[in-house]
Parts: C-alpha cells; sequence; structure tokens
C-alpha cells in the first residue's frame, strides 16, 4: 500500500508542479486540463491516505517526495521548452569592446554594437538563438567582465 501511495503522491507532485508553470505561462486548454488532473488525482490520492495510509507515514514521505518532484517537474519541463531568441544586452569598457567584438564573431553569433558617445563604454547586443549558443556567449561576457541583461523574445523560431 505505502508503495502505490508514494508512486501516486510522486505523479501528483510533478503534475501539480506542470500545473503551477502552466497556469501562469501555458496555453488555456493545456492548463486546464493539466488543473483537472492535478485535483482529480489529488482527490484519489487524499481517499488513500485518509481509508489506508496512517498519516504518521503520508506526512513525511509527502515531504520528501516533494523535494525531489518539484525539481523533477521542474526539469522536465525545462527540457520539454522550445528555443527562444534571447537578445543579452551587455555593456563594456570602451577599450575592450574590438577584442570582445572580434571573439563573439569567431564563435559565430549574431551582434549589434551601439554607438553610445562615450569611450569609456560601450553597448553590444548579442543574440543567442539556443542554449548551445548561450553556453559559449556566457565565458566571453565573463572573461570581459561585462555587464548584462537578458531579454527573452516572445516568439517561437522556425
Amino acid at each position: 500500500m505505502i508503495t502505490i501511495f508514494i508512486l501516486f503522491q510522486f505523479m501528483n507532485i510533478i503534475i501539480a508542479t506542470f500545473k503551477s508553470v502552466l497556469l501562469i505561462k501555458g496555453p488555456k486548454h493545456f492548463a486546464a486540463l493539466i488543473n483537472a488532473i492535478s485535483h482529480s488525482l489529488n482527490i484519489a490520492i487524499t481517499y488513500f491516505v485518509s481509508n489506508e495510509i496512517p498519516i504518521y507515514f503520508s506526512i513525511p514521505i509527502t515531504f520528501l517526495l516533494n523535494l525531489f518532484g518539484v525539481y523533477m517537474g521542474l526539469r522536465i519541463l525545462e527540457k520539454m521548452k522550445k528555443d527562444q531568441l534571447w537578445r543579452i544586452s551587455t555593456t563594456i569598457k570602451g577599450e575592450d569592446v574590438k577584442e570582445y567584438i572580434d571573439e563573439l564573431r569567431k564563435i559565430g553569433v549574431q551582434l549589434m554594437p551601439y554607438e553610445t558617445g562615450r569611450e569609456d563604454f560601450k553597448v553590444v547586443d548579442i543574440f543567442s538563438n539556443n542554449r548551445n549558443e548561450t553556453k559559449m556567449i556566457v565565458p566571453i561576457i565573463k572573461k570581459y567582465n561585462a555587464k548584462y541583461t537578458v531579454l527573452m523574445n516572445q516568439f517561437e523560431l522556425h
């Protein structure tokens, strides 16, 4: 009985995590479906616990399952996320801007330097199409100690 409870509760926690994220960020019809599944499963588990599993087992098990289940749910959603265009707006010392741009161009990312009218700092926007590009960009930003802001464009790449 406890094994069945653990399996259903773990599934419920992952689904509840999906529900929390999708209610805010997801399509309405998908969020409604996940919400209905989550609540239905929660009722079944509540009934099961109230009739079969002592409370002194269910509370610590639920606590531990939440620690892992929420993490797993978020990781699954992260893996399912489509790549999007990210704009990384960086501010860099004027004396480093040429080498900075050259290094970024060597890895093949799109960028746009701006004329700021200042010599001490320059602004360079870098466009990342996916996580792999971002993994190549970040070390260069850090190497030059650039300050940055990350913006996500709200459309999917085709």
